[in-house]
């Protein structure tokens, strides 16, 4: 019987080759797994729930065209009010701060001066001399028509009554402007104090004045602003001034606040552009003034809306942005308590109200369930 001989290097050559052919196939495999593994995204329902995920729908709306622009929350001029006086006093009285709340015509401020008295004490004066000269010049009148008196003689005394009559009215305004009522004046009723007032209702928002430092009309005491009725004051470019007009939309929020969005309008569009800036003011109106806690001065960020046209949109928290491009999360199935996402690439156009464009609609259909609120950590690059 003659034995089969197999040479020790063919039986080498054919295992290496066998084990060459294993290992391709099993990295073929494994690309096959990663490649899978990319374009998926599983979780469990408990991770769902924990990151307070949820799911939408792509949908169609009016989806309009936005001109941005910045600017601040302002109130109208009647609602700001300075408080200050007419004739210069050392402060007596003083107690509110920036924040207190004043009504109209609440005192404010107690101012003292001598001067004072002197100002009431002509006033007076010019009272009882106005009083004499009255009954001087009816009397020379009376006289002039029966040709008893000379001419010369009625014109000095009419001369003499106008001139104190002025004199005297010109003091009762000045008391009036000290708010002290001229009608109460009298030789023991006389002060060297007087009050000011607040102008208008609102909250008090600066304070110059101490108490002992003298008050002139220069300085201003307080400041008071009435916060019930405010607006937006916006700038927008000049290349884009021609397609604001009034009435149209506007979107804002305050960037310090929160990523919430408030409604507006434009009610004048400015009709000068600024020489260095080359801006335009618009004011707008706020469509809901209750329950908001904007105060004057506050920054904001706003949308114009000029046209509109139908678009698919989804929230803007739903696209994931992966180097240049962009992706959704959507659900293919949900079984055993696992969510199994596919990664799908999207093409988007514009944003606005925290909602974003997408233009390859045939990659998403309306019954799609998409992982509209916490996709951004689930996928990378």
């Amino acid at each position: 019987m003659q034995l089969l001989t197999i040479n020790k290097p063919l039986i080498l050559l054919l295992f290496a080759s066998f084990g060459i052919s294993c290992s391709s196939t099993t990295e073929e495999s494994n690309e096959e797994v990663e490649s899978i593994a990319e374009n998926t995204v599983i979780i469990t329902k408990a991770q769902f729930d924990a990151s307070n995920m949820e799911l939408g729908s792509i949908k169609e709306i009016d989806f309009p065209t936005y001109i941005r622009s910045n600017g601040t929350i302002d109130v109208p001029p009647e609602g700001k009010a300075t408080v200050s006086t007419y004739y210069a006093g050392y402060v007596k009285n003083i107690s509110l701060l920036p924040g207190d709340k004043v009504k109209k015509g609440q005192v404010v401020l107690t101012l003292e001066n001598p001067a004072y008295l002197e100002i009431q004490q002509e006033y007076l004066e010019a009272k009882s001399r106005l009083a004499y000269l009255k009954s001087d010049y009816e009397r020379q009148k009376k006289l002039n028509s029966e040709k008893i008196s000379s001419q010369k003689s009625f014109m000095k005394s009419e001369a003499d009554y106008k001139v104190t009559q002025i004199t005297y009215e010109t003091l009762g305004k000045k008391l009036m402007m000290m708010n002290i009522n001229p009608q109460k004046v009298s030789s023991s009723n006389l002060t060297s104090t007087i009050t000011l007032y607040a102008p208008i209702s609102g909250y008090i928002t600066k304070v110059d004045a101490r108490k002992g430092m003298l008050l002139t009309p220069a300085t201003e005491a307080f400041e008071i602003m009435n916060t019930e009725h405010v607006h937006l004051e916006l700038k927008v470019f000049e290349k884009d001034i021609q397609a604001v007009k009034e009435g149209q939309p506007i979107k804002f929020k305050v960037p310090s606040e929160n990523s919430d969005y408030y409604d507006a309008e434009v009610h004048l569009v400015g009709k000068k552009v600024d020489g260095q800036s080359r801006v335009v003011e618009i004011h707008g109106h706020l469509h809901d003034e209750d329950g908001h806690s904007f105060l004057p001065g506050m920054y904001i960020e706003a949308q114009i809306a000029i046209v509109s046209k139908k678009a698919m949109v989804l929230p803007e928290e739903a696209v994931i942005n992966v180097g240049k491009l962009f992706y959704v999360l959507v659900l293919t199935n949900k079984e055993g308590g696992n969510y199994k996402f596919e990664k799908r690439q999207v093409e988007i156009g514009k944003t606005a109200n925290n909602l974003i464009e997408v233009l390859n609609t045939s990659n998403l259909s309306n019954t799609d369930q998409v992982l509209v609120k916490g996709a951004f950590n689930l996928v990378t690059e």
